[in-house]
């Protein structure tokens, strides 16, 4: 695959044990093709704490740092492999139940508008 699209990705998941095995998966999809592409896309929402009222009652819905991590790991991704063209996106109005469709429309507008191009633009 020279193109890939994570979407509201669980970074945070297993106490961060993603960010433990990422050098060796970035090292591994570097081997397999020298220019490959990254979409990360997150809500709105995703960031801190999410609340839900129900029968006037708050429930937190999310704690996770989602829009941080996803950052920061779009940016280590760009620092440590020169070769990969990587963009995160916050998808507005969006939360983990809702970002699907539209970061799924976004990211592959941008992933074939490279392809068709034959080269890295848009990212």
């Amino acid at each position: 695959f020279s193109g890939y699209i994570a979407i509201s990705p669980s970074l945070w998941w297993a106490d961060g044990g993603f960010k433990q095995q990422e050098e060796v998966g970035f090292q591994r999809i570097a081997a397999q093709n020298p220019l490959p592409r990254f979409f990360v896309a997150v809500g709105e929402f995703e960031q801190g704490r999410l609340k839900h009222v129900v029968d006037n009652r708050p429930i937190v819905l999310n704690e996770s740092p989602m829009i941080d991590l996803s950052r920061d790991f779009v940016a280590r991704l760009s620092e440590r492999n020169p070769g990969i063209a990587a963009r995160f996106f916050v998808v507005g109005g969006a939360h983990h139940g809702s970002v699907f469709i539209p970061a799924l429309a976004q990211g592959l507008t941008e992933i074939l508008q490279q392809n068709s191009a034959g080269g890295r633009a848009g990212l």
